[in-house]
């Protein structure tokens, strides 16, 4: 799955576990976060997967800058993981299905998705 243009500063500040944001906003940035999650699976035809997966989450950024990795990927990682399973791409986000995930970053002037 490719995200484009995702996710934006504001959306990934409020879901930072450093983020000091009011439920209500926290809320909202996790439903725009769906949105994008659940029209990219309609978009690219993406159908449910079964047993165990491993899930790469590459951060494509546009500026090359010192980055705290885990803060940026977790809120907005959790959130997607928990897309997938309400959407039924995965059939759980537990060490039952999900057996291992890898982060990775790369830069690309311009550009800002997740892959």
């Amino acid at each position: 799955m490719i995200l484009e243009d995702f996710p934006s500063t504001a959306v990934a500040r409020t879901l930072s576990p450093n983020g000091r944001a009011h439920w209500a906003v926290k809320k909202q940035a996790r439903e725009a976060v769906e949105w994008v999650v659940g029209i990219a699976i309609f978009e690219q035809r993406l159908y449910g997967m079964e047993g165990p997966v491993r899930i790469i989450y590459r951060w494509v950024l546009p500026a090359r800058r010192r980055r705290d990795l885990d803060n940026h990927s977790t809120g907005v990682v959790k959130v997607v993981q928990d897309c997938l399973v309400r959407l039924d791409l995965i059939e759980a986000d537990d060490t039952s299905c999900v057996v291992g995930i890898t982060t990775e970053i790369a830069y690309e002037k311009g550009a800002r998705r997740l892959e």
